[in-house]
Formats: structure tokens, sequence, C-alpha cells
């Protein structure tokens, strides 16, 4: 099992996407976890599709930090317990 952890500053520019893309592709993570993504949660989950996994759990922090965005698979049973 792989696991991609990125702080990226930010996911909201079309660069920003395409070298998280390109990332992912390169080392085929079981999950990728993205801290500070700076985007509220809608637009996290959207990218879903465009990084190739099935299920994402995001979090948005109102603000310019603290945001979240963790992304999987269904081969993968997942859940989460709690969070704060």
């Amino acid at each position: 099992m792989n696991i991609l952890s990125w702080n990226c500053r930010g996911i909201g520019n079309d660069a920003t996407v395409r070298e998280l893309h390109t990332l992912v592709r390169c080392f085929a993570p079981s999950i990728l976890c993205l801290q500070e993504t700076q985007v509220a949660n809608t637009r996290a989950q959207n990218l879903s599709f465009t990084l190739g996994f099935q299920n994402c759990f995001a979090v948005s922090s109102g603000g310019r930090s603290g945001s979240l965005a963790m992304y999987w698979n269904n081969d993968l049973s997942m859940s989460l317990i709690h969070y704060s």
C-alpha cells in the first residue's frame, strides 16, 4: 500500500492539479492525503474523478488554512471515526 501526503498549499489552479495528477500517475498511491487545499470541500470532492479516485473525504477551513482532502478507491475499506 502506498500513501501519498502533500501539503499542497492550494489546489485551486490548473498547474497544481496537473502536478498532482502527475504525482498520482507516477506513484499510484492507494490513499492520497492533501493538506492546506484552500478550496471548498465540494471543489476537493470534484477532483476525485480527475485524479482517478472513487472516494473523497474533504473538510473546508472557511479560510485559507486548515483544509484537507483524502482520496481512496473502493478496493480499500475506509471508515471515518471522528474529526474535529
